[in-house]
């Protein structure tokens, strides 16, 4: 019986003192026992499942971006064929986007009437770039019109390794004379063939005025994309009215070996890469 007793109470003592443990143990802090956050029981702990977002695709561009890229990719890879870029280069891909921009202008009719895809008219923008400045960024950027630069010793050691820009009154990568006010811009139209052709496509400012057309002053030849616009008009009517480029370099020599090198570096280079768009597929 004392056995007994005494085995009761040595249980009773064993089963308080494991009552005591539970109780501190359940008291303490997680920073004070790490394991006892860990360990308990699975059923307990709240699994939170990530919600999965979905990708939303690519918006596609617009059918005019779309041609605008492409017509862009083409001349930007004329222009580095013919000359890579260097150091002293403006920005190619700017350039190639605003020739493109420009040509594919639904305002603007391309040179040539068959010329559906606007490509020869780009090409032949990107020709007369490359052979008037080889898209020096000192006269994209119009330091080179600019007279402090000019006497500065950058400017002239620029000038006699690239080309003074006439003097410092071609402006832009097309070398255009703006000097008289500036270039007025005037609206293409291939029908009425009983226009002046001294008043057709374009004008200096001094010389007329239309109102329906604008005008490009000096100081803004520095806009890239005005200043295509003009070499547009000014390439245009040339190439209308007589088969050339003459008017645009404003040769007298018989030939007008200038202007023919601008115009067959870019006929060549339109006939042996002929380009077309390729049409969006939506997946």
């Amino acid at each position: 019986m004392y056995k007994t007793l005494i085995w009761c109470s040595s249980a009773m003592v064993a089963v308080a003192a494991l009552v005591v443990i539970v109780t501190v143990a359940s008291a303490a802090s997680p920073q004070e026992h790490p394991a006892v956050t860990n360990m308990q029981p699975q059923t307990l702990v709240a699994v939170v499942t990530p919600t999965e977002v979905p990708v939303q695709p690519e918006a596609l561009p617009s059918e005019e971006e779309a041609k605008v890229e492409q017509l862009a990719d083409y001349v930007l890879s004329a222009m580095n064929s013919w000359a890579k870029p260097d150091a002293f280069s403006a920005d190619y891909d700017p350039i190639a986007h605003d020739i493109a921009s420009v040509a594919l202008d639904p305002k603007e009719p391309p040179i040539w009437k068959e010329d559906k895809d606007r490509s020869r008219t780009a090409i032949m923008l990107a020709s007369i770039g490359f052979w008037e400045t080889r898209y020096r960024a000192y006269v994209d950027d119009g330091l080179c019109n600019d007279k402090a630069w000019r006497a500065s010793p950058e400017g002239q050691e620029m000038m006699r390794k690239f080309g003074f820009c006439d003097g410092g009154i071609a402006r832009s990568i097309w070398q255009i004379h703006a000097d008289w006010g500036g270039i007025v811009v005037l609206p293409a139209n291939y029908d009425d063939e009983s226009q002046d052709i001294a008043k057709r496509e374009w004008c200096y400012a001094n010389e007329c005025a239309e109102d329906d057309s604008f005008v490009v002053k000096p100081e803004e030849f520095t806009n890239r994309k005005l200043a295509a616009y003009v070499a547009l008009h000014m390439a245009r009517r040339s190439i209308r009215g007589t088969g050339g480029l003459c008017q645009f370099t404003g040769e007298v020599e018989v030939g007008c070996p200038k202007a023919a090198a601008r115009y067959d570096w870019a006929a060549d280079y339109s006939r042996k890469h002929p380009f077309s768009f390729v049409k969006l597929v939506e997946e």
